[in-house]
């Protein structure tokens, strides 16, 4: 276990969620460049999956409700706009700290280092 059970609880109570399974934060938590590093390791690739269509089912529930007179078209194009925020995520992501929880390669981790510098720089 690459987390142990004390870290990943610490993990669970900064997230503020309840997980009787650790294991499956620690899944929730390893890139697939970290599979190299430990024979037992789990990427998280199939929960990222299902977490993409639970975020597709809280958008469109939440411009069903937010927006009843807008036509199926409208509302289509705003869950698109919304899906693809990857920008929000990632920066609700930082601010939780979860790019320093991620299990990765040290090569991955340089690489996304890089790319957030550059990113910001963009911004600028």
């Amino acid at each position: 276990m690459a987390l142990d059970r004390k870290k990943l609880q610490q993990i669970a109570r900064k997230l503020q969620v309840d997980i009787d399974d650790v294991l499956l934060l620690q899944q929730a938590l390893t890139h697939r460049s970290y599979l190299g590093e430990e024979a037992e390791a789990m990427s998280n690739e199939r929960l990222e999956f299902l977490g993409d269509s639970v975020l597709g089912i809280v958008v469109s529930e939440y411009l069903y409700t937010q927006f009843p007179r807008q036509d199926r078209r409208r509302t289509c194009q705003g869950q698109r706009q919304l899906r693809s925020s990857e920008p929000f995520l990632a920066e609700s992501a930082k601010n939780l700290g979860l790019d320093e929880m991620i299990l990765m390669s040290a090569g991955e981790r340089s690489k996304r280092r890089q790319k957030a510098t550059v990113y910001t720089c963009r911004r600028l």
